[in-house]
């Protein structure tokens, strides 16, 4: 009996479809707080596939009854495969007169369903009815405005609700073709754009046109797939090395997405997207032909997420090899025309991206606080979601809960909403406090008047006096209140360190300590407003490389600067060149402090003060500098500027020199390493 059993459980699981067998759960992925991708629990599964012979495919559309389209080339035939709601086969459409279907898009109207497809080898554009009779074929423009040398290649079309052509034609570089319902030429839409780099620009500059002419043409890339939603917003997929792969095209021509999938996007090439739809939430769906990731993205181009990949391995449920199409139902389930494996592969969300559907959904309408428990529910089951803060913040900030709502926007690392729940703080703290302030600071005024005419008749603070001046006493106490003489008399301060030698080796190395601690705490204590560092991410040693950096930075100006001037004939020495440094410090020492303390202080809105207090403080730093070589070595301005170049330039070539020196050893030391270990082995 056992044995009868096993055989029966053998037969059924040789009978079983491949594609069952091998489902794949593919890799799922959100943005967290720093922009980048982060693993997530799965927002989409693979399901299933549509119960059809579908070799050749070449395109899908889904209409908004959820009835489903496939356009397939066969090796002998063309057609279009129509599937209702229910994943269920209803008939073909253009088998006597399509030569190709390249591509598909359906626009039901009050007469009935028409279907547009796409004959690419016919370059025709053929209309028919739902039941499948030929309403219309649309060819190539006859307009003088189109041209005679235009191409008209047709691959992909979309049609907006009053029977105007969106249609892309391979090789066109001016853009979308717009034909009106009768197939009259209107005109280009979303001409295309070229990123011209600096080489570029600069041989625009220079160059005739004639010399230009003979340069290789820097041309616009051709759009490849396109989509239109129910607002007539016109969506378009470009490949290859581009900065707008995709765009979101309004009437006028514009796109409205800035550089969403950027050329370094992936570091192995470009991202070279595929097809592109909408679903009737306003959310964009598309893939990437390079790695097989589909992407969604809400109608703002936020990216919420992306999953799946390829691979040149057939039949694995989950995973394409050569995707041609994607549509999308009014459930957001994914279907993707996999012409590799000859199947439509059906994607469903999990229940994790139907809430996530659902939060974006209140997002985009101002709905925070209604999308509060929603948000929630998306963190306990991924807390690296970082649209999930800013919807909770703002539900926060809604209701004036000002320091829950900076809690959250700092835990999404978004700055401008930071910045607007701090003035709002802000602005409270100064109506609720800013008279016991103010008050306070009168009290403290009148006390130190009545306290210094107390001590004019007693002379009761005389002790402390006293201990002021011993402590004044201390050579390094002296010289560092000394150190304040280079604000007011920076020329006077110089000559005393060249010809008095004020300022002592310690001081001066405390003073550089000083800067350094005082530069790499900026990425700690710094306003998260102003500071770009994330700290979350910083590593142990982090600081102490920086420091590092720091200090071979000074150490290479002193040795560069005191090279310099021993040849020309400065007359200041190693000493006075370190003293002299450290003392030109003193303006960054004290500015960069005030600056990391109002940055705590100030929103977005006063940034100007920010950046003024960071010129000055550049500025007044190099401006030491200069009049510390004038005065170290007793130079004129002309000479100590020319000297400081110099030192800069020596400063650029001893580093060069450290690096191969290091490079060199470390070559040398693995050489040496290596034939010990060959003695050791063969001894």
């Amino acid at each position: 009996m056992n044995k009868k059993w096993f055989y029966l459980m053998i037969t059924l699981i040789l009978l079983v479809p491949q594609t069952s067998i091998f489902a794949h759960s593919a890799d799922a992925e959100i943005i967290d707080r720093d922009g980048a991708f982060r693993f997530s629990p799965p927002l989409y599964e693979a399901r299933r596939v549509l119960e059809h012979d579908l070799s050749g495919l070449e395109d899908i559309f889904i209409d908004e009854y959820d009835y489903i389209f496939v356009a397939r080339t066969g090796d002998f035939d063309a057609e279009v495969v129509i599937f209702n709601s229910n994943e269920e086969f209803i008939k073909t459409v253009g088998n006597d007169d399509l030569r190709s279907a390249s591509g598909v898009f359906v626009r039901n109207t009050d007469e009935g369903r028409l279907i547009y497809v796409v004959d690419r080898i016919a370059r025709l554009i053929y209309v028919f009815d739902e039941f499948g009779e030929v309403l219309q074929t649309i060819g190539r423009p006859t307009s003088p405005l189109f041209g005679t040398t235009a191409p008209f290649e047709p691959r992909k079309i979309a049609v907006d609700r009053v029977g105007n052509l969106y249609i892309i034609s391979e090789g066109s570089i001016n853009g979308i073709i717009n034909l009106d319902a009768e197939g009259e030429f209107i005109g280009y839409f979303a001409a295309g754009t070229t990123d011209a780099n600096w080489l570029r620009r600069l041989q625009r500059n220079l160059f005739s046109e004639e010399m230009m002419a003979n340069f290789i043409r820097n041309t616009p890339t051709s759009m490849s797939h396109i989509a239109i939603d129910s607002r007539g917003i016109v969506y378009a997929t470009t490949r290859g090395e581009t900065n707008e792969a995709l765009k979101k095209i309004n009437i006028a021509g514009v796109n409205l997405f800035d550089n969403i999938f950027p050329v370094d996007f992936y570091e192995a090439g470009f991202v070279n997207l595929g097809d592109v739809t909408t679903c009737i939430n306003g959310f964009i769906y598309t893939y990437s032909e390079t790695t097989g990731r589909i992407y969604i993205l809400d109608e703002e181009g936020r990216i919420l997420g992306s999953f799946g990949k390829s691979s040149t391995l057939p039949s694995e449920l989950g995973i394409t090899t050569s995707p041609v199409g994607i549509a999308v139902n009014s459930n957001h389930t994914i279907y993707i025309a996999d012409r590799g494996d000859g199947w439509v592969l059906i994607f469903e969300p999990t229940p994790l991206m139907e809430r996530i559907f659902s939060g974006v959904t209140y997002y985009n309408a101002g709905l925070f606080i209604e999308g509060e428990d929603v948000w929630r529910e998306v963190l306990s089951r991924n807390s690296a979601i970082a649209m999930a803060h800013d919807a909770l913040g703002m539900s926060r900030l809604i209701q004036n809960d000002y320091e829950g709502a900076l809690v959250y926007f700092r835990l999404s690392n978004n700055r401008g909403l930071y910045s607007n729940a701090f003035w709002q703080l802000r602005q409270s703290l100064i109506i609720n406090y800013a008279a016991p302030v103010l008050l306070g600071l009168i009290a403290i005024g009148m006390t130190k008047k009545i306290l210094a005419r107390i001590d004019k008749a007693t002379n009761f603070l005389a002790g402390f006096r006293s201990l002021k001046k011993r402590m004044s006493a201390f050579r390094l106490v002296s010289e560092i209140s000394q150190l304040f003489k280079v604000i007011k008399y920076p020329n006077d301060a110089f000559y005393e360190i060249l010809a008095h030698g004020k300022i002592s080796v310690i001081t001066s190395s405390i003073l550089y300590v000083l800067t350094v601690l005082i530069l790499v705490s900026g990425a700690y204590f710094n306003g998260f407003i102003f500071n770009e560092i994330n700290t979350y991410s910083v590593r142990f040693f982090s600081p102490i490389q920086q420091s590092v950096n720091y200090f071979i930075v000074g150490v290479l100006f002193v040795i560069s600067n005191f090279l310099i001037t021993s040849i020309k004939d400065g007359r200041g020495n190693f000493v006075h060149i370190y003293k002299g440094t450290a003392v030109a410090l003193l303006p960054l020492i004290i500015l960069y402090t005030v600056r990391m303390i109002m940055s705590n202080l100030l929103t977005n809105q006063e940034v100007f003060l920010l950046n003024l207090l960071s010129f000055v403080m550049i500025v007044w730093t190099i401006v030491l500098i200069i009049i510390m070589v004038i005065e170290i070595h007793q130079y004129e301005t002309k000479e100590a500027l020319i000297t400081l170049l110099l030192t800069v330039f020596t400063m650029i070539v001893l580093f060069v020199v450290i690096v191969v020196i290091y490079m060199l050893s470390t070559q040398m030391l693995s050489f040496f390493r290596t034939l010990f270990q060959e003695v050791l082995g063969y001894g």
